[in-house]
């Protein structure tokens, strides 16, 4: 893990987070880690209306296109049926070439689906896909912060808890290193997958993530970043077959670290925990006698998720 965070690229969880800073509201910015993204959304847009952020953003410039593309996927969200233009028009109090407009960005971000042939939108499953991240992310923190803990102490190393979220992993619980040359890292921080330990092992167990992943070209940021398609995908096989996964300066050169699965009910690999810090202190023998103390955590971490097979 980079000791800053990678730029937001999606809209997601730390696009949430940007917009209640941005207008001066970040005395709820514990609700991008406490409801879903669908109640977020309806959250945000119902209360700038309502009032309740009237006092804390009245010398603010609301960002009105935001607003405006909030509102309408609210409403999408809850119609009963697909909406076309000159519904969505009418009940937004919108020209019908803005509310075009807006349905179109929704579009390209992912947000809204045309239905072929009928000139109507519906809102995506990347809702309810974001909601669920969001809600495990927040599930998980309550749980991994003690284990983590003691996985910091008992390795004297940065200990992280990270979502795969795209082409990137969020990292959605820390517990820092005391030690005086360490990683700085902050909840919320977004790093590209293929760069970081967490984001190799959590691709690795997502076959069709992985395959997604590998269809696109991708930056390579120090002379040790796999971003050659075959090259990555051998090391993916190898994480899954093995288990767990190492970052050898492939994001920052100066900055390693091991990860591991943790497992749901179903069996699937919804996260993963690990380690990082200075490149230099992550030499083989060092990571030969913390991976056993990092397997041990996520397998604790598993253990509280329902894993199957897991005691």
């Amino acid at each position: 893990m980079p000791t800053a965070s990678a730029a937001a690229a999606n809209n997601e969880t730390i696009f949430f987070m940007v917009f209640l800073r941005k207008n001066g509201i970040e005395k709820h910015l514990h609700l991008v880690y406490s409801v879903p993204i669908f109640g977020i959304l309806f959250y945000i847009s119902d209360q700038l209306y309502s009032g309740l952020f009237t006092e804390s953003t009245h010398n603010c410039d609301m960002d009105k296109t935001l607003l405006k593309g909030l509102r309408v996927l609210d409403l999408l969200a809850q119609a009963p049926q697909p909406m076309g233009v000159t519904e969505v028009a009418e009940a937004m109090g919108l020209v019908k070439s803005n509310a075009h407009r807006v349905l179109q960005t929704l579009v390209a971000a992912g947000y809204a689906t045309p239905v072929e042939g009928s000139g109507r939108y519906r809102p995506s499953l990347k809702l309810w896909s974001l909601g669920s991240q969001v809600a495990t992310g927040s599930d998980l923190r309550q749980v991994a912060a003690p284990v983590l803990g003691r996985l910091r102490d008992d390795t004297g190393e940065t200990a992280f808890l990270a979502l795969l979220d795209n082409e990137h992993v969020t990292y959605v619980e820390i517990q820092s290193s005391a030690r005086l040359l360490r990683v700085h890292t902050v909840v919320g921080a977004r790093m590209p997958a293929h760069g970081t330990a967490a984001g190799k092992l959590l691709l690795a167990f997502d076959e069709a993530a992985a395959d997604a992943f590998l269809a696109d070209s991708h930056q390579r940021y120090t002379p040790h970043t796999l971003e050659d398609p075959a090259a990555l995908k051998t090391e993916l096989k190898k994480i899954r077959q093995q288990g767990w996964a190492v970052n050898r300066g492939e994001f920052r050169e100066e900055i390693s670290g091991v990860a591991v699965p943790i497992f749901d009910a179903h069996g699937k690999a919804i996260a993963s925990a690990g380690i990082s810090g200075p490149t230099e202190r992550f030499r083989p023998a060092a990571i030969r006698e913390w991976l056993p103390l990092v397997q041990a955590a996520g397998h604790e971490l598993s253990r509280m998720m329902g894993a199957p097979g897991v005691a």
